[in-house]
């Protein structure tokens, strides 16, 4: 295979974030509206054309008859819409009363700030510049401006005409691949609408009437957006072949909701997503008023964890701030991380059918779906503690139960098929040692050992996220370490061997973690971006990074500068680049449209890392002559051979070697000599769309391949062929982030 490159074209889309248009009142029943005061409105009752399979009713009959053997969960469905969306992106919208105040839309972020537009910053002291970069993250989703007149009512969407509803909800939204491959998952009916519309309406303020409701069709699809991307995760917790919506509290069928409204790339329907979120989180609190018996619900937990989840990656400021400040600890309370909460037996006999067999099921159901749980609190509180720069509120060694049961086990649609699988596995079970999180972080390979008796995949990753916390105290020791420097020192001088042999160990565990997914084929795309991840962090502090950039405003910035100048020129920004260039190949192989809240993050991470040595220039670009061509091949192994050029390449260092170290591709004979010490001549590039090679010149070639990775996983993620480059929040807010960093250097 031939890379080409070239250094004339631009890497991506050229950004242009999505502007939320003006003047348009839309009246009409489909979607939750509040009013408040004197302002008028009409409601009506809307219906999303073609319905949906009605199986609710067939749902109901099974669930009342109590036959859990046979559940009608595996009907292909044709998921089909026939709707022109290309109207869509034609109408103007009007959120001037309604634009939440710390969120500014992105288009704001086109210049550098409002004063500044026009001035040359290039040439700007440091100190300038960390002030017009935390300028930039005032703007961004983490550094959120309170006033007295912000509240959840702000960010509550207006009324949907049914054309519009039709417009806002087409099939593009959804990735084609799991809707065709995928059974048919529960839908709700009237009555679980009315109770959420009950919910709604008992937590809205006393001047707030909600004078128009999302139709069930409207809600179903959400439901089920929601519900298609979790079977994708790499930790479920939600049981779709158990799950009968109308049985579920409300409070977690509108957490489901908010949850799919979310990820959706249309502001109508995200702001659908926000109040709904809002309603849960206010719901939850006041039913754990009123019933102290319901942090031990599966269901209350269940919601709980995904209003906050919802919160950290919606993109809105405030959301964020909240879900942030709210720790999910009610599953260390109710004893859900330790093994004792499990020693009920559960497995089914040969001679089980009928009742008997369907309550042993839902029993270890509900057991299975704690162990998620838990596991999926342990994930979701390192990635916010990450993306927030604090310190996590679960430690390496809190979760000591045995690990998942197998995703087979786990996705069996019926209790029959559960007890056929078990009985399958009876003696592999009793032979092979009870593993848990502790035996993987001490020793990988066991899980190898094991067959399929555990979740290999969820194993992994979790275990991976359990050795955060490690990595974050290794920081620590590193940052209190470079506190105590003296002026006649480096600021970031040779480390105590300790703390070397700290990070060796570490850098280690997590390599035996990669190699072991690859070799039992596991190595998914997000077992792949958190291994990366993780070791990119062990050669350079994200929170350094950050500091640096000002998120934490000038003064902060320079305090990190000198360490920062220093890992510049040692061996440190090798590795710390060749992992942020893994983080971002394993975002090309992401799921289509799955690139949404911390995995976003982790590319904008890796983007900021490889673009700190051009911000440690000074000038966040490096000298460029004219541009020319170069053909880079690859060996029949994969590895990198030396590069040729037609053409005196971009920089000094190509001019003078001749070659190029790509980091977002295969390890190979290049990769390996770049972090060898004879590395420091080879120049990094990135591979871009079209097979092409790109070195990294400057900051804005970085921030537009973070535009391109974002932009392509969520066209591939439509099955739509309009041209739809709309993105979540979250993710135009990133690009606009780093656009106008790259823009302060």
């Amino acid at each position: 295979m031939n890379h080409v490159l070239d250094q004339s074209e631009s890497i991506g889309p050229s950004i242009q974030p999505t502007r939320y248009e003006d003047d348009l009142h839309m009246n009409g029943g489909g979607s939750l509206s509040t009013q408040t005061g004197d302002r008028d409105g009409e409601s009506s009752s809307s219906a999303l054309q073609p319905q949906l399979p009605d199986t609710t009713q067939n749902r109901q009959d099974w669930n009342m008859s109590g036959d859990l053997n046979e559940v009608p969960y595996l009907l292909e469905y044709d998921f089909s819409f026939d709707y022109d969306v290309s109207n869509l992106f034609a109408m103007d919208l009007d959120w001037n009363a309604l634009v939440e105040p710390s969120f500014a839309p992105p288009s704001e972020f086109t210049s550098v700030s409002g004063d500044n537009q026009n001035q040359d910053v290039s040439h700007a002291p440091p100190t300038s510049r960390a002030v017009l970069g935390h300028e930039a993250f005032k703007r961004s989703p983490w550094v959120w401006q309170a006033d007295s007149h912000d509240s959840a009512d702000v960010e509550e969407a207006p009324h949907l005409s049914k054309a519009q509803e039709k417009l806002l909800l087409p099939r593009f939204l959804l990735d084609r691949n799991s809707v065709t491959s995928m059974a048919i998952p529960p839908t709700m009916g009237d009555s679980a609408r009315d109770a959420i519309l009950l919910l709604v309406q008992r937590n809205s303020g006393p001047t707030t009437t909600v004078q128009s409701f999302p139709s069930v069709q409207t809600l179903n699809f959400l439901l089920m957006n929601f519900l298609f991307r979790e079977k994708d995760e790499g930790c479920p917790f939600i049981h779709m072949p158990s799950l009968v919506p109308d049985k579920c509290r409300p409070e977690l069928l509108t957490a489901m909701i908010a949850a799919g409204a979310v990820t959706v790339g249309i502001d109508q329907i995200w702001r659908l997503g926000l109040a709904f979120q809002e309603r849960t989180r206010m719901a939850l609190f006041h039913a754990m008023d009123t019933d102290s018996s319901l942090p031990r619900n599966l269901d209350v937990v269940r919601a709980s964890l995904l209003w906050i989840e919802t919160g950290l990656w919606c993109g809105s400021g405030r959301k964020m701030e909240v879900a942030d400040s709210a720790a999910n600890n009610m599953l260390r309370r109710a004893g859900v991380l330790y093994a004792g909460f499990y020693e009920t037996e559960t497995a089914p006999l040969t001679s089980d059918n009928g009742d008997v067999l369907k309550t042993k099921w839902l029993k270890w159901v509900k057991l299975e779906s704690f162990k998620r749980l838990a596991l999926r609190a342990l994930m979701s509180d390192v990635q916010s503690a990450m993306a927030s720069m604090r310190s996590t509120t679960f430690s390496s060694t809190d979760i000591n139960f045995a690990l998942p049961a197998s995703r087979d086990l786990w996705d069996a649609s019926s209790a029959r098929k559960w007890k056929t699988l078990v009985l399958a596995k009876k003696d592999s079970l009793e032979t092979t040692p009870t593993l848990t999180l502790m035996d993987i972080i001490q020793d990988p390979w066991k899980l190898r050992t094991c067959g399929d008796n555990y979740d290999r995949v969820l194993s992994i990753t979790a275990a991976l996220y359990c050795l955060w916390p490690q990595v974050a105290s290794f920081l620590d020791s590193r940052a209190l370490q470079r506190s105590l420097t003296t002026a006649d020192k480096p600021p970031a001088s040779s480390s105590p061997m300790w703390l070397e042999a700290q990070r060796q160990d570490l850098y280690q565990r997590l390599s035996s973690l990669r190699e072991l997914a690859r070799s039992i084929d596991s190595l998914t795309a997000d077992v792949h971006m958190a291994c990366e991840l993780f070791s990119m962090s062990l050669f350079v502090s994200p929170i350094d990074t950050q500091k640096f950039v000002g998120r934490c405003g000038a003064e902060e910035s320079q305090v990190v500068a000198p360490s920062l100048q220093y890992w510049a020129e040692s061996d440190e920004r090798r590795y710390a680049m060749w992992h942020a260039g893994q983080v971002l190949r394993a975002a090309r192989n992401m799921i289509p449209a799955h690139i949404q809240g911390f995995r976003a993050i982790s590319v904008y991470q890796a983007c900021l890392t490889l673009a700190l040595p051009h911000l440690l220039s000074g000038s966040g670009r490096q000298p460029l002559v004219r541009s020319g061509e170069m053909m880079m091949e690859r060996d029949m192994t994969g590895g990198n051979q030396q590069t040729t050029a037609s053409a005196l390449p971009c920089s000094t260092d190509v001019m003078t070697t001749g070659k190029l170290v790509i980091l977002n591709d295969e390890e190979g004979i290049q990769s390996k000599s770049y972090l060898s010490s004879r590395g420091g001549h080879q120049t990094p590039a990135l591979l871009v769309s079209g097979g092409r090679v790109q070195p990294i010149s400057n900051v804005e070639m970085i921030a537009n391949t973070m535009a391109g990775i974002f932009r392509d996983n969520h066209r591939r993620g439509s099955s739509s062929t309009t041209n739809n480059s709309t993105l979540p929040p979250l993710l135009e807010r990133l690009i606009a982030l780093l656009t106008e960093l790259s823009k302060a250097t």
